[in-house]
């Protein structure tokens, strides 16, 4: 027989399986481990590394401006080839790396269960691992931006005027 689970926001309220084997390859890796310490609640780590089905689920929560339940989640994630009942432990790891937050506790169907929204954008997040490989200063981080920004005569005008914003926007800045 199962028991309902109600708990503060941020702990375990729904019935979850046990860990499964599927489950556990969601855990972080040792390089991980060593770069992510435990941050403060609603502030993010300074570096921390999204694995496969983490960034799957992320990319869920990206796309959307709805808190989501786990199960809404899992459903959303597109050829999911493992079972729904993994998404647990994939949100258990992305709330230990303050990737995602709890948004609310609300009663789904007969039991209730929290609703989730990421707690960094996924801009921020690319800028994350950008920063982790390229460093302002380093003789390389120009080619880095020429291969991102690609070549000026097959850039799109619309990107272009944009980056030209940005460059203006920083000039300010500095004056």
């Amino acid at each position: 027989m199962q028991t309902e689970q109600t708990e503060t926001a941020g702990m375990n309220l729904e019935n979850e399986p046990a860990k499964s084997e599927e489950a556990a390859d969601t855990n972080t890796s040792p390089e991980t481990a060593k770069t992510t310490a435990p941050a403060e609640p609603g502030k993010a780590p300074a570096y921390f590394y999204l694995l496969p089905k983490e960034e799957a689920a992320m990319r869920v929560l990206w796309d959307t401006d709805d808190a989501l339940s786990a199960s809404e989640i899992a459903e959303r994630i597109p050829e999911r080839t493992w079972p729904a009942s993994s998404i647990q432990g994939i949100l258990r790891n992305l709330e230990k790396k303050n990737a995602i937050k709890v948004e609310a506790i609300t009663k789904l169907g007969k039991s209730y269960g929290r609703l989730f929204r990421p707690s960094l954008t996924s801009n921020e997040y690319s800028l994350m691992q950008f920063k982790r490989y390229y460093h302002s200063g380093k003789p390389d981080s120009h080619s880095v931006l020429a291969s991102l920004t690609g070549t000026i005569a097959d850039a799109d005008k619309e990107f272009l005027d944009g980056l030209q914003k940005l460059l203006n926007e920083y000039e300010k800045k500095e004056h």
